[in-house]
């Protein structure tokens, strides 16, 4: 399937992560209203959301990662520093999880219905081709931006984002291992579907093959 960013396919996933790769959806952690003036995208992390990513980079302190990555958004770029370790400057950006505050914007729309709902409700809107076209091109950044780093099928990367935005790339990215004729793909969809990210939540994916063929992904929840 061919996105504005590129072409994703099962053989460019496993290539990434078919060897005993690793991929991190790690939630931004409890955030402050917005003061007036203040953008949606610059909020601030409250207390008690410092706490709860203190809580967090405890739990992975001895993960190592070949990429980290997040959503431009202030809160979700604090929340990814502080697990991993890393300076802003060292995180690159996922430009797609960078979604207009537009209150029109079919995203907003549902978001502002349907709040934390797991997909499975964002998939009964009228709108939700539009969530569906958002998984593609967000997966297909994600994957470009590995690939510029690591290709051998051991990467081990962390993005940082939102609720509802990460459920979708882990189903689409289910999609794609389905397409390459496998099951697990399936399984992986169907955890999207009913997956409702607390704040702080990570989502752990771990791939195992033998040899060229993908033999399962693990799943594993961390949370504060």
């Amino acid at each position: 399937m061919k996105t504005k960013n590129g072409q994703v396919s099962t053989a460019q996933i496993l290539s990434l992560f078919g060897k005993g790769g690793v991929l991190m959806f790690g939630r931004r952690c409890n955030t402050l209203p917005a003061e007036a003036g203040q953008t949606d995208r610059d909020r601030q992390l409250s207390p008690i959301g410092c706490g709860q990513v203190v809580l967090i980079a405890r739990k992975l302190v001895d993960r190592k990662f070949d990429l980290v990555l997040s959503s431009p958004a202030e809160r979700a770029r604090t929340t990814t520093a502080v697990i991993t370790g890393r300076r802003d400057r060292d995180i690159g950006t996922v430009t797609t999880f960078g979604i207009s505050e537009d209150p029109s914007e079919p995203l907003n729309v549902m978001r502002t219905l349907l709040k934390y709902a797991p997909l499975s409700e964002y998939y009964k809107h009228e709108l939700a081709e539009h969530l569906h076209e958002f998984g593609h091109v967000a997966l297909a950044e994600i994957l470009s931006l590995v690939a510029a780093v690591k290709a051998d099928g051991t990467a081990r990367v962390f993005v940082g984002g939102h609720a509802v935005l990460h459920p979708q790339v882990m189903y689409t990215l289910g999609e794609f291992i389905r397409q390459g004729g496998y099951e697990v793909g399936r399984v992986l969809q169907s955890y999207a579907e009913g997956a409702t990210m607390g704040e702080g939540e990570v989502v752990i994916l771990t791939f195992s093959s033998v040899g060229n063929t993908l033999t399962g992904i693990g799943f594993e929840s961390i949370k504060p």
